[in-house]
Parts: C-alpha cells; structure tokens; sequence
C-alpha cells in the first residue's frame, strides 16, 4: 500500500493482490478496508483523522485500487472524534502508467499527450519509471492524445 498526501487529499494505492478477497459490494467489507487504511494513513503522516471525507475508489481488474480520501472542509462538533465517509466506487477504471521518457515503455501501444507517453496498467514491470495516472485525468487522455504503435522497437 502506498499512501500519497497531495494538498487536502490523500490517495491511496492498493494492489489487486491485497484487494483480492474484498467484495466491493459489501458494505461491510469496504468499511473495514477503510478503517484499515485510515489506520495506515494516520500512522504513516502521525495526524488525528476525524470529520466527514468523501472516498473514491477507482477500481481495475489489472491493478486494483486507486483511493482519493478528501475531507470535508466544514467541521462538525458531533465527529470530533469519529470519520464518516461518503463512498462512491468507480468499477472497471482506466489506470495509466505515465512515462517521461519513451525509451521506458515496453507495450506495443502507448499514448502521448502533452509531451508525455501513456501505457495501460497490466503489470508492475519498470515500476520505478512510471507514476500512476487514474479518474478524470486518464479519460481525458485515452479520449484525446494520439495513439502509437510500436513494431520491434521502431515508431
């Protein structure tokens, strides 16, 4: 599990292996995914979690799970010491691996939009040349950059 605090969100990053046995459907099951994860990330950043947060959670066969924990900015008396959550599961997401560098990509097929290139997640292989791009970010990209195909290693 990697955690990632970016301006008021938290994201989340759970590989399918450690989701594998979570029904997403279940109510039950996904609060005590979060308990758990909320228990990591107060660890990891050593803050108090308490108040309102509205979870996305960005489901992929290939990947697993993409969580973007945000917390609501109106505070409220009665959750001093609690979390609420709001939960809104997005199934059969679109996560991308994104690259700075070509030379680094090993599909067959890769986008490139805004002087990046784009592959979709099937594996973890290079993992320390790409950064994970995942929701409205990826969409817009798979639905407007240009689509490459590589042949033996030549454009």
């Amino acid at each position: 599990m990697n955690i990632d605090k970016l301006n008021d969100k938290y994201v989340v990053y759970l590989k399918k292996d450690k989701i594998s046995n979570i029904d997403f459907s279940s109510k039950t099951e996904v609060e005590t995914l979060f308990k758990e994860v909320f228990l990591k990330i107060k660890k990891k950043i050593n803050i108090e979690l308490s108040g309102m947060f509205y979870i996305k959670v960005y489901l992929n066969n290939l990947f697993g799970a993409v969580l973007v924990f945000e917390k609501e900015e109106e505070y409220y008396d009665y959750l001093i010491n609690k979390i609420d959550m709001q939960i809104d599961i997005i199934k059969d997401s679109n996560i991308l691996k994104e690259y700075d560098n070509m030379n680094y990509i090993k599909e067959d097929i890769f986008y490139v939009y805004n002087d990046l290139y784009y592959t979709k997640y099937n594996n973890d292989k290079d993992s320390e040349f790409y950064k994970i791009i995942y929701g409205d970010k990826a969409e817009e990209i798979l639905d407007t950059s240009f689509v490459c195909h590589l042949k033996k290693g030549v454009l």
